[in-house]
């Protein structure tokens, strides 16, 4: 078996887990055409979190206890080579109700790109990372209070 044969299969695999596991968070549309896929991943929250909620219609705020927050959606390619060369690249990071600054973002990114290593599938550690609030603890962006804007 060829490398790009191994890695096709590997890359199948891994999908059809996270499918099944997942099958809300799973949008496979440019999977064929781009070798993209989108994961839009709801994080859920150990207990209900003080979130500030900013209204940017008249500028008023309130704090809310939430348990969970708006999903991320994970804009990915998939290369070739993925998963034993290469790894998976994220194409975007967007937030509904603008909860992830750029900052933010930037970190989870980072973080992301640290959890793969060659070899080794790692799009259900991503999307544990992200859907358990691990997100939370582990970037230090998170360590003040949360806010969002709707």
């Amino acid at each position: 078996m060829s490398i790009l044969e191994d890695c096709s299969e590997q890359r199948q695999e891994e999908l059809q887990v996270l499918t099944s596991i997942y099958p809300e968070v799973v949008n496979l549309d440019d999977l064929f055409t781009r070798n993209e896929l989108k994961l839009d991943i709801p994080v859920d929250l150990d207990a209900p979190r003080a979130i500030t909620i900013a209204s940017s219609q008249d500028q008023t705020a309130a704090t809310a206890f939430l348990p969970s927050l708006p999903p991320l959606l994970l804009h990915i390619s998939l290369p070739v080579l993925y998963p034993i060369q290469q790894a998976p690249q994220i194409i975007s990071i967007h937030a509904t109700h603008q909860w992830l600054p750029s900052i933010a973002a930037t970190e989870l990114r980072q973080h992301l790109e640290r959890m793969w290593s060659p070899g080794e599938p790692v799009l259900y550690n991503w999307t544990e990372f992200i859907k358990s609030g691990e997100i939370l603890d582990s970037l230090p962006y998170f360590q003040g209070q949360l806010s969002m804007c709707v």
